[in-house]
């Protein structure tokens, strides 16, 4: 008698055992999350700081609103774009996300590219990281950048991302 009911048992204890287990694995906290996982496979930790230098980059429309440029992000030193660069033979351009924090999204790659490429090399390297201000924004000069009205709203189908023109409270 006991061989039959000990198939039963073991199925009962083990059914047991998975619900018991499932309950512990549910209501266990989830595992951390890297702080940005683009950026990180396990072995790589994001920097989001770094000397950083707002410019602006005069554009076809800048005279006709009062000399504002588009705004950009670069390493102190590095000559602003409308000035010669002999030693850069290398340029990468990053741009930010819905946030706008394009001086974070800079120090994420010049740092990487400081931490991957020797010293020589990387001095001949340009990150740029252009920055589309908001009405609003922290890192937004009104008197010196272009900029776009806050009022994308919640469709997110308007505004800078659906390239709306920068200048609508402007004169041009």
């Amino acid at each position: 008698m006991t061989v039959v009911y000990l198939p039963r048992l073991r199925v009962v204890l083990l059914v047991a055992l998975t619900l018991v287990c499932s309950v512990k694995a549910s209501t266990a906290s989830p595992p951390p999350v890297p702080e940005c996982p683009w950026c990180a496979r396990g072995d790589v930790q994001c920097d989001r700081e770094c000397p950083v230098l707002k410019s602006s980059f005069p554009v076809s429309i800048s005279a006709q609103v009062g000399g504002r440029g588009f705004a950009y992000f670069r390493a102190p030193g590095t000559p602003p774009l409308d000035a010669s660069h002999a030693t850069v033979t290398q340029a990468v351009v990053v741009h930010h996300g819905a946030l706008r924090n394009g001086a974070e999204y800079f120090c994420y790659v010049r740092n990487a590219v400081l931490r991957r490429l020797p010293p020589a090399a990387a001095a001949r390297v340009m990150v740029l990281a252009p920055n589309v201000l908001e009405q609003g924004d922290p890192d937004l000069d009104p008197a010196a950048d272009l900029w776009w009205p806050a009022e994308g709203g919640d469709d997110c189908e308007s505004g800078w991302a659906w390239g709306d023109n920068s200048t609508a409270a402007l004169s041009a």
